[in-house]
C-alpha cells in the first residue's frame, strides 16, 4: 500500500477518494488501525477511520504512516502499465509492491519473474524455494524430501508428530476428566438434593483412570470439604497402582480429620509392601510432630519388624522451629538475670520446651533486657502413638524407656542369629 505523508494536499486527496476500504494507519507508538478512512470527517488535524469496533479519530501527531487502499491501487496501476513484461522489470515491480505493502501483487509479479526466467535466484528465494542440485523445490517439497511432515502448521519429524498427537490426546483427556470431577464436586455440594448427591458420588466412584488422580487430589483433597475427602478415599481404593497408593498415603498422613486418616489406613493395609513401609518410616524423622504421630498410626497397621528400630528412635522426638517474638511477648516477658542463652520449661503433659536466644550476649547483660526478635523453640515430645505402634508390632511394652527397648532389640537379634547358625 502507498505510504502517504500527512499534508494538506493528502487531506484533499482523501476527500475525493470514494469508497476507500482496508485503509491502514500506523501509529507512532507501534499500533495499527485498519478500516475505512471517512473522507468527510478527516482534515489537516486528524484522520477519522471506521473500524469493525467503531469510529475513531486519530490526531495528526500520532500518525507515522497512512495507507489508503484506493490511492495505492491507483498508483499500482500506473506502475504496472509502465513496467515491461520481462524478468528484470517484473522483479522491480514486485519490489515496489513490497515497499507499498501490496502483498498479493508482490507475489503475483514474483511468480511472473520465474515464469519468464525459471532460474531467477532472488525471486525463487523470496517465494520460499530451496535449491537442491539442479532443481528448485518449494518448502513443502524440500521438507517432505527431508522426511518432515506438517502438523498443525508446523514441520516436524514423524515421531515428533506422533508425540504431539499423543500429548494433545492426553490434554483432551485431562480436560474431560477435570470437567467431570468439578461437575461431580458441585453435585456433592447440592445441599438437600439427595439424588443428585448420590449420582455425583457414583460418577466419582466410576473413575478408574490413574490419570485422574492428580485432578482428584487437587479438587477433592486440597480444595475439598470433609465429606468429599472421605469419598476420595473410596475412589482411590477402587484404583490399582502406585499412584493411588501414594495418594492414599498422603491422606493417611495429612488429612485433618482422624476419621479420614483411618479410612485411608484401612485402604492401605491390603497394599502393604516394603517400599510403602519404608516411605512411612521415613516420616518418623519429620520435624513436624503431627507427621511422626500419623506415621506411627499407619505403621501400627502395616508395619513389620523392619519398622521397629525407627519407631524406637521416634519414641521421644525433638522438634525445632523459628519463632518471631511478638510485641506482646516482649511486653510480658524479659530475660532473667543472670542471662541464659537457653531457657528450659516443662509443660503439664511432660513435654520439655527449650528456647534458644540466637544472638551473642556479652558479659554486661542487664536485668530486664527484652527478648530478641527471633527465637529457636526446641520441643521434646513423648509420642504415645509411637509407643502404641511398638506394642502392636512386638507385643512388648517398655514405655518410653529407650534403653529397655534397645536391650530387647539386641536380645532379639542374638536369638535370631543363634537360630541361623549351622
Amino acid at each position: 500500500m502507498a505510504k502517504v505523508l500527512w499534508t494538506t494536499s493528502i487531506v484533499a486527496s482523501l476527500l475525493v477518494c470514494a469508497g476507500a476500504r482496508a485503509d491502514l494507519i500506523l501509529k507512532t507508538d507501534g499500533g495499527r488501525i485498519e478500516g475505512e478512512v471517512l473522507r468527510d470527517k478527516s482534515n489537516g488535524e486528524q484522520v477519522t477511520i471506521k473500524t469493525r469496533f467503531g469510529t475513531v479519530s486519530i490526531p495528526r501527531s500520532e500518525i507515522r504512516e497512512l495507507h489508503v487502499e484506493a490511492e495505492a491501487k491507483a498508483s499500482y496501476e500506473e506502475e504496472r502499465k509502465k513496467s515491461g513484461d520481462n524478468a528484470d522489470e517484473q522483479y522491480e515491480l514486485a519490489m515496489w509492491c513490497l515497499e507499498q505493502k501490496l502483498t498479493k501483487e508482490y507475489r503475483k509479479h514474483l511468480e511472473r519473474v520465474i515464469q519468464l526466467e525459471p532460474d531467477h535466484e532472488e525471486a525463487r528465494k523470496r517465494l520460499g524455494y530451496e535449491r537442491r542440485g539442479d532443481k528448485w523445490l518449494t518448502e513443502e517439497e524440500a521438507k517432505s524430501a527431508d522426511g518432515y511432515v506438517k502438523y498443525r502448521g508446523k514441520w516436524m519429524l514423524p515421531q515428533e508428530r506422533a508425540k504431539a498427537e499423543a500429548d494433545r490426546g492426553i490434554d483432551k483427556k485431562k480436560q474431560d476428566l477435570s470437567r467431570l470431577i468439578r461437575s461431580a464436586q458441585h453435585g456433592l455440594r447440592a445441599t438437600g438434593k439427595t439424588e443428585r448427591i448420590a449420582a455425583a458420588r457414583e460418577e466419582l466412584l466410576a473413575i478408574k483412570d490413574p490419570a485422574a488422580i492428580p485432578l482428584l487430589m487437587q479438587f477433592l483433597f486440597k480444595k475439598g470439604e470433609d465429606n468429599e475427602r472421605r469419598i476420595l478415599v473410596d475412589v482411590l481404593s477402587g484404583m490399582d497402582g502406585d499412584d493411588s497408593t501414594d495418594a492414599l498415603l498422603e491422606i493417611a498422613l495429612t488429612d485433618k480429620l482422624a476419621g479420614n486418616r483411618q479410612a485411608a489406613i484401612d485402604a492401605l493395609e491390603p497394599r502393604k509392601s516394603a517400599p510403602l513401609v519404608s516411605k512411612v518410616t521415613g516420616k518418623l524423622k519429620s520435624n513436624e510432630n503431627a507427621d511422626v504421630r500419623n506415621a506411627a498410626d499407619i505403621l501400627a497397621r502395616i508395619g513389620d519388624s523392619s519398622s521397629v528400630p525407627p519407631l524406637v528412635d521416634a519414641l521421644i522426638t525433638t522438634h525445632r522451629r523459628i519463632h518471631d517474638t511478638t510485641i506482646q511477648e516482649k511486653l510480658d516477658m524479659t530475660v532473667p538475670a543472670p542471662f541464659q542463652p537457653t531457657q528450659t520449661m516443662i509443660l503439664p503433659d511432660g513435654t520439655m520446651v527449650r528456647r534458644h536466644m540466637p544472638y551473642n550476649v556479652g558479659s554486661g547483660v542487664n536485668i530486664g533486657q527484652s527478648l530478641p526478635d527471633r527465637q529457636v523453640i526446641v520441643t521434646e515430645q513423648k509420642n504415645n502413638e509411637v509407643l502404641d505402634a511398638l506394642i502392636a508390632l512386638t507385643g512388648e511394652n517398655f514405655g518410653f524407656n529407650k534403653k529397655s527397648w534397645l536391650d530387647w532389640l539386641a536380645s532379639q537379634y542374638r536369638a535370631n542369629a543363634s537360630k541361623t547358625k549351622p
